[in-house]
């Protein structure tokens, strides 16, 4: 039988130390994942004799995902609708109305921003 040294088994346990408390500082110290905003959602704009406003819509959204309808204003001030999770429910911006001001800008597009709840 061979004898092993009190030198080799204080070696092992410190290896085992050592491996341990690497272990647990990786996953003490890694952060969580963070989980995907996610949704189908589409959006448009309308055009009524009011003005225009951006519509939309998410037939889906993830259970940490929150959406909402923004009318994008080339030089001047976006227009938004109201955070929302109910889906298949279409939801509006306020009006933009061209007012003959130079800094009123113009709707350029619609869009359905996501965002965590």
């Amino acid at each position: 039988m061979k004898k092993v040294s009190i030198h080799a088994v204080q070696r092992l346990f410190w290896i085992l130390v050592a491996v341990i408390a690497c272990s647990l500082t990786t996953l003490l110290i890694t952060p969580r994942q963070a989980q995907a905003l996610s949704g189908n959602c589409s959006a448009e704009m309308v055009y009524d004799a009011v003005g225009t406003r951006g519509k939309g819509r998410c037939s889906s959204l993830g259970s940490d995902t929150k959406a909402q309808v923004t009318l994008d204003i080339s030089i001047g001030v976006d227009r938004h609708s109201a955070w929302f999770t109910k889906t298949n429910t279409d939801y509006y911006t306020s009006y933009w109305v061209n007012n003959g001001q130079g800094l009123n800008g113009f709707p350029r597009s619609a869009r359905v921003d996501l965002a965590s709840r």
